[in-house]
């Protein structure tokens, strides 16, 4: 049943990064949106929510005191994302939540800039833990 399945992955230990497949799925998605939504505003707030629940399924959920700054430190700590990029990303979401300010094709290319960067540095450690798994196989 369920208990032996737990203990038969916690006896396989856990899995090669199961942070990257999910990051990656919702950034290129979020991307998607973000070209297609006419509203740049809704767009952005879009983005970010799928953005969060994949920092939830990679096994970061966001507790619902901290702001979107601190839980994006927070993800920066864990998660294998750019340093520049992230906070660029939140801020935007910021201004597009909690501001009446006009958000246009600029704020838009700044967050589609921003997703690109985490969108490379997801694939980049991704190749890279999949090169390391195959020099482990070969070694042994």
């Amino acid at each position: 049943g369920e208990v032996g399945e737990r203990l038969a992955g916690w006896w396989e230990g856990p899995a090669a990064d199961p942070a990257l497949p999910p990051l990656a799925v919702a950034v290129e998605e979020s991307l998607e949106d973000l070209r297609a939504e006419p509203d740049s505003r809704r767009a952005i707030i879009r983005c970010y929510a799928r953005f969060e629940r994949a920092a939830a399924d990679s096994g970061l959920a966001r507790d619902p005191w901290l702001t979107p700054m601190e839980f994006m430190r927070r993800a920066l700590e864990r998660l294998p994302l750019p340093r520049a990029a992230v906070p660029t990303l939140t801020r935007l979401f910021e201004l597009a939540r909690f501001s009446h300010r006009a958000l246009g094709p600029a704020e838009r290319d700044r967050a589609l800039e921003a997703l690109d960067e985490i969108k490379a540095a997801i694939e980049t450690a991704n190749e890279a833990a999949n090169e390391a798994r195959r020099s482990d196989a070969v070694a042994r």
